[in-house]
C-alpha cells in the first residue's frame, strides 16, 4: 500500500497475533510505516530547515514577526542631540515605531521631520499616525501628533487650541517652547508600508 501523507491521512491494518507474516505483507507494512515516518519528518522538518513547507520553517518564521528592531532615522530641523530610542517593528505591512530624541541644547531650529525606517504606502500621506509629546523637562510636557509628510519621513507637530479648535502646527526653536539640554521629543506611530 502508498502512504498518503500528507494529502491525507493513512489507514494501516494493525496484524493481530494470528496472522501469518504474509497477510497482511511484513514487508510491506515495514514499507509503509517507514515511509510514513520520512513523510512526517518532512512535514515537521529539521531544526534550522529552510524548507519553506515544513513546519519547523514556518514556526521560525511566525516566531519572527514581532521582532523590534532599530533603525538610524535622519532629521529636518533636529541636529546635535542624542537619539535616544529608534525601534520599530514590522508585521506584514504594519510597521510600529518607537522614537525618543534627547537635546543637547538648542536643538530645534524649525519644522522636525524623522526619516521612517521603511516606506510607508503613498495612501499615507497627510494622515496622522501617531502620537508625540515634547518635554519641557522640569516644566511641562506638551502633547502633539506624528503625520506623515511623505512616504519617508513623519513630521512631529505640536496640538494647539485655537478657538475651541484643535489643531496642528509644526514644531519651532521657540514652540511649544524654546528648546534646551535635556528636553525630549518623543512619539509613536503606526503606518502602512508600501
Amino acid at each position: 500500500m502508498a502512504i498518503n501523507f500528507p494529502t491525507s491521512l493513512d489507514v494501516f491494518t494493525d496484524p493481530t497475533a494470528s496472522d501469518q507474516l504474509n497477510l497482511p505483507s511484513h514487508s510491506g507494512q515495514h514499507t509503509d510505516l517507514n515511509n510514513a515516518v520520512e513523510a512526517l519528518e518532512a512535514k515537521v522538518g529539521a531544526d534550522s530547515s529552510a524548507v519553506t513547507s515544513s513546519h519547523d520553517y514556518k514556526i521560525a518564521q511566525l516566531e519572527a514577526l514581532g521582532t523590534w528592531d532599530t533603525w538610524t532615522p535622519s532629521y529636518g530641523n533636529l541636529s546635535g542631540g542624542t537619539t535616544t530610542t529608534a525601534r520599530y517593528v514590522q508585521i506584514g505591512k504594519l510597521v510600529t515605531c518607537v522614537w525618543v530624541y534627547t537635546c543637547a541644547g538648542a536643538d530645534v531650529s524649525g519644522a522636525v521631520t524623522v526619516s521612517l525606517p521603511v516606506t510607508a504606502a503613498s495612501s499615507c500621506v497627510s494622515s496622522a499616525v501617531g502620537t508625540a509629546r515634547f518635554n519641557n523637562v522640569g516644566v511641562d510636557v506638551w502633547e502633539g501628533r506624528a503625520t506623515l509628510d511623505s512616504t519617508t519621513t513623519v513630521q512631529v507637530r505640536r496640538l494647539i487650541d485655537d478657538s475651541g479648535s484643535t489643531k496642528l502646527r509644526p514644531i519651532s526653536s521657540t514652540l511649544p517652547f524654546t528648546w534646551g539640554a535635556t528636553d525630549i521629543l518623543q512619539a509613536f506611530w503606526t503606518y502602512e508600508a508600501a
